[in-house]
């Protein structure tokens, strides 16, 4: 285990990262995390991320690293690869992410937790994980407007070799972020043939039929989901989509990846697990949405919205249901009695929805890390259901196909054992074709069931949760 904590740190002027990112953001495993300024959700900084020293891609039984294949859990070879690098981080406690390993836990990694069956069609045949390994990063503090880069040597293990490999990826990383004159400009972007994988029809009797196994004992809530797809009628750039969906809807959880295969653009308001220092221990927190109303047009209507979400007994009842679902999975990697709920169903407000939110937080064990974190809690209860193994299965027999991204999580796995990480709704995924071009670019919006769902709301309140991408797509 690496111990040393001389990370290389040189401060660099703060800017905007979203513009700072743009002329690298077609790099393989380019990331860009961003906590848009004033956003709900209690995010505050930025995370670039360029040029990994190595990668972890996973399908199945089989991974991928820049040196090497295998077969068997991916959760547990990245558990051994960041067990290989892991240091202590004394230096930057304020700064969350020193460097590490992020990218995307896709929802049906859940085949490699619980036994659900049937497995949907697998029609995309999008990565189940995938993952750099950054010794190198840039931070934005956006509430002290402060911007550095960390830079921690790794792999090298000789710590002399280390130290000067961390002082010239530091500077390769400034001289890379260095101003330049050239000025974003907005892109026409075109698509053509938007369609749903279901009609409101066909979605309204899955609603149905997840309320009969409610009223049958199997369950007390589902997630079910429809799928938007449109089509790319130019060449466009995946990150042009990712900065016109975030001037729609600017979220404290967004996301952008470039992957071999494919890209990501995410705007989640949603945290799902973040691991972080606080008296002498590490904490554990998850803040589940449940319980959505669209916005107002005009400044009583959104208040109104707002006063009925917030005052909705089955709003209420149904994150409630998820909170409890949170409590449990967190004992499993928390120490005895720390898990509480530090808030219960609060507002929050976005550019086209208000959402109901819950924190819940615990003391993690001194025996368990992140991955066990993740291992325990994954997928995020507020996109399956209670009970989880079992509305899972019931999504799969709705569904009928691979989640894929939507519903799994984008976020860190810090060296120094920190951890970040959204629910990957509102979320674009963009596969790329043999040429490396777009050409079908998929959105997934779903929504609770519980006892009282009227099929026809739930149909419409997943369209509100569409807005962005609606925006995004119109001609």
């Amino acid at each position: 285990m690496v111990q040393n904590t001389q990370i290389c740190r040189i401060e660099i002027p703060y800017s905007d990262p979203v513009e700072l990112f743009s002329p690298f953001s077609e790099s393989p495993f380019a990331q860009l995390y961003h906590s848009c300024p004033g956003a709900d959700g209690g995010g505050r900084y930025s995370f670039l991320m360029l040029d990994p020293f190595d990668y972890l891609i996973a399908k199945n039984q089989s991974y991928r690293t820049r040196h090497s294949t295998g077969q068997g859990s991916p959760f547990q070879k990245l558990k051994e690869s960041l067990r290989q690098y892991a240091f202590f981080n004394e230096l930057d406690e304020d700064i969350p992410f020193c460097g590490g390993s992020a990218g995307l836990f896709s929802y049906d990694l859940l085949h490699h937790l619980e036994r659900i069956a049937p497995r949907g069609e697998d029609d995309l045949n999008l990565p189940d994980m995938s993952l750099g390994f950054y010794d190198v990063i840039a931070a934005f503090d956006h509430a002290q407007e402060s911007a550095w880069i960390f830079s921690t040597g790794l792999p090298e293990r000789n710590p002399i070799q280390r130290l000067g490999r961390a002082q010239e990826r530091a500077e390769w990383l400034r001289k890379k972020l260095a101003p330049n004159d050239k000025p974003n400009r907005k892109v026409d972007l075109h698509f053509d043939k938007l369609r749903s994988n279901v009609s409101q029809s066909e979605y309204e009797t899955r609603v149905r039929n997840a309320i009969d196994h409610i009223y049958s004992g199997d369950i007390y809530q589902a997630n079910l989901s429809q799928r938007f797809e449109v089509e790319a009628t130019q060449t466009i750039r995946a990150y042009d989509v990712f900065t016109q969906l975030l001037a729609v809807s600017p979220v404290s959880f967004a996301a952008y990846c470039r992957f071999p295969d494919l890209s990501i653009a995410s705007i989640s308001p949603e945290r799902f697990l973040k691991i972080f220092p606080q008296m002498g221990a590490l904490s554990v927190e998850t803040k589940p949405i449940k319980g959505t109303r669209p916005r107002g047009k005009t400044p009583a209507q959104d208040e109104a919205n707002r006063q009925e979400l917030l005052n909705s007994p089955k709003d209420r009842a149904e994150n409630t249901m998820i909170v409890d679902l949170l409590r449990n999975d967190l004992s499993k990697i928390c120490m005895k009695d720390s898990v509480e709920v530090k808030k219960l169903c609060e507002i929050e407000s976005y550019a086209s929805v208000h959402h109901l939110v819950s924190t819940i937080s615990g003391n993690l064990s001194i025996d368990k890390d992140a991955v066990d974190a993740l291992m325990a809690c994954f997928p995020g209860g507020s996109i399956t259901g209670a009970p989880k193994v079992r509305a899972m299965e019931i999504i799969a027999e709705q569904e009928g196909l691979a989640r894929g991204p939507y519903c799994g999580s984008i976020g860190y796995i810090g060296f120094n054992g920190h951890m970040d990480s959204n629910i990957a709704i509102r979320t674009l995924v963009m596969p790329h074709n043999t040429d490396g071009q777009i050409e079908t670019l998929y959105y997934q919006v779903g929504g609770g069931i519980v006892a009282d769902s009227d099929p026809e709301m739930e149909y419409d309140e997943s369209l509100a949760k569409a807005n962005a991408f609606f925006e995004l797509v119109k001609s």
